[in-house]
């Protein structure tokens, strides 16, 4: 692995939140990433304004952007960094392109005029200090106070390390620590950074598995009508003496039932419930089996 340790220019903090965490999101931008544990995965990420040197100036001509175009170089020696997918998590802040949200780097309040450097990290938030790196963590977001606001100048000492193995290539631009370096630039409003902690992951149930539809029994033909027979008058001349009362019977005693047994919320049979991959421990969960 590739990677550099770098202590950026002093530069306008804004975008993302020093202090929150975001869900981490599928292609879609809805359905939330899952750990190995099967938790919803959460980072934290900001964005660095460094002004450019002058119109038209590029930030891998810059003595930190060299660094980070090196570990590119290092890691993906067949050129992938010169794809115009590679990413490199830097944004042109005077781009009129549109994002993928049809949003326009060039109209961010900050952007015009900087090179914008995104850091994140799934660890932690990040280290906060003042600048003189003398007050470590006391900056922390811990009684309701953000004590850097967007808007203000910070310092961030950080670590980029390529993304090898991924199927598009690019680099992690991850942060070690942020230094509070001055707080008297106007505060920009960013927009509401979503927390992770709020959303409700978590809350509900997985769907047990679809039960497959039951199939309807063949229809039984209706018995024919009883033919109506004449009866023969030649025996009807005098009544039959009256057959004496016979006991009844004493119903046979049920079957035992043979297998699992459902209950009366089952849609379907047991065998049908099985093909449709329910297990015993499931149907009995649900109630659909004793």
């Amino acid at each position: 692995m590739s990677e550099a340790k770098i202590l950026f220019p002093v530069g306008r903090y804004v975008g993302g939140s020093l202090y929150r965490s975001s869900p981490v999101l599928e292609n879609d931008n809805k359905t939330p990433k899952l750990n190995s544990a099967g938790q919803p995965r959460k980072s934290y990420s900001f964005a660095l304004a460094i002004r450019k040197a002058g119109p038209g100036a590029r930030w891998e001509d810059t003595p930190w952007g060299a660094k980070i175009k090196q570990v590119a170089v290092e890691a993906f020696p067949n050129g992938e960094y010169n794809a115009p997918a590679f990413a490199w998590k830097i944004v042109d802040g005077d781009s009129a392109v549109p994002n993928k949200k049809g949003k326009k780097p060039c109209d961010n309040e900050g952007w015009p005029g900087h090179h914008i450097v995104w850091f994140s990290s799934e660890a932690q938030a990040p280290k906060l200090t003042d600048k003189f790196g003398t007050r470590e963590g006391t900056l922390q977001y811990a009684d309701g106070v953000e004590r850097i606001k967007p808007g203000h100048m910070i310092e961030v000492l950080g670590f980029i390390t390529d993304n090898k193995p991924s199927q598009s290539p690019g680099v992690y631009m991850n942060y070690d620590m942020v230094a509070h370096n001055d707080a008297t630039t106007p505060e920009i409003t960013l927009r509401a950074q979503t927390d992770s902690t709020t959303v409700g992951f978590g809350g509900g149930a997985a769907p047990a598995p679809v039960a497959p539809a039951p199939v309807a029994p063949a229809p039984v033909a209706p018995p024919a009508a009883p033919t109506h027979v004449q009866p023969n008058t030649a025996y009807m001349q005098a009544p039959a003496a009256p057959a004496a009362p016979q006991a009844p019977q004493a119903p046979a005693a049920p079957a035992a039932p043979v297998g699992p047994q459902m209950t009366a919320a089952a849609t379907t049979t047991y065998e049908a419930y099985r093909a449709g991959g329910w297990t015993d421990e499931q149907l009995r969960q649900h109630g659909l089996m004793v």
